[in-house]
């Protein structure tokens, strides 16, 4: 990297206040996408909480990330096989830890109104292949609970997002991207959700310079984390809220030069600088990058 490309990146990287976002509600101290993990993710300070949505068999809007119930609740079958009183009866918390054996699959409606005025939310839509109005009823659903304003929209099915466009333009919406990036200036969305591996200093810049955010998921090392607000992420997405948080407040603390020190470091030796200050190789801890 040239010197002038470090010295335009940091400029980037100190000008934009960089969020810090709750993957899955927060996954690490509490079963993800439940209320547990919505407290703790408003108790230790994120900015905004990630939770993945889809319907049930009645067409109620419930928060759960896979298409089945076997990792959460040791059910192998479909969420859109089942009503929502079906869904509600299964403990979602022990799997994680006995102490959250009272954790149930939340509303949407509840989760909206548990949060409201108190956390930011990123609505992630998750296509099943079974909805029946999932952008339409999601949308509603954040309406009538009144967190609209509060809500973003994203999705990796640009057509769920379309019609979130379509029906709510006040609402901001993001495509979430794993393997690739593509001509994004001709695609109507806010921001763009990448994962790490895309997430370099020189496609964030394109972004930007495209007029869209750049949210960068999944981190949960500060190593991983301080690549990103490095590179000019707008957004850290990560399971470990508290640890991004405090990456970030030591981040915010560094010169100007100790920056452009740190980026030039790893463009030469491939090492970071940790929260702590002593360097260290990154380390790939952040899991699979294929779905967020």
């Amino acid at each position: 990297m040239a010197l002038w490309e470090v010295a335009e990146a940091e400029n980037e990287s100190a000008a934009r206040a960089i969020l810090i976002t709750a993957h899955r509600a927060g996954s690490i101290r509490a079963p993800e996408n439940t209320l547990a993990a919505l407290d703790n993710a408003i108790a230790e300070g994120a900015d905004m909480a990630e939770i993945d949505v889809q319907e049930s068999a009645d067409g109620k809007i419930v928060l759960l990330h896979d298409t089945d119930l076997r990792r959460v609740a040791g059910v192998a079958r479909p969420v859109w096989d089942l009503r929502l009183h079906e869904l509600q009866s299964l403990d979602v918390g022990s799997w994680f830890a006995t102490g959250f054996s009272a954790e149930r699959i939340p509303t949407l409606r509840d989760f909206a109104l548990h949060a409201r005025g108190r956390i930011r939310l990123n609505v992630e839509l998750k296509n099943n292949g079974h909805s029946q109005d999932l952008a339409g009823r999601t949308v509603a659903v954040l309406r009538e609970t009144g967190v609209a304003s509060q809500a973003v929209a994203s999705s990796l099915d640009m057509g769920l997002l379309r019609q979130v466009r379509l029906i709510a333009p006040d609402i901001k919406i993001g495509l979430i991207l794993a393997t690739g990036i593509g001509n994004l200036r001709r695609v109507d969305v806010d921001f763009v959700a990448l994962s790490r591996r895309l997430a370099t200093s020189v496609v964030i810049r394109e972004l930007h310079a495209a007029g869209r955010e750049v949210h960068v998921w999944t981190l949960d090392d500060s190593a991983s984390i301080t690549r990103a607000m490095l590179n000019g992420a707008d957004n850290i997405i990560t399971s470990d809220p508290l640890l991004a948080l405090r990456t970030r407040t030591w981040f915010e603390g560094l010169s100007d030069p100790e920056r452009v020190v740190l980026r030039i470091r790893y463009s030469l030796t491939g090492a970071w600088i940790r929260a702590s200050g002593r360097p260290e190789q990154i380390r790939d801890t952040s899991g699979d990058d294929s779905e967020p």
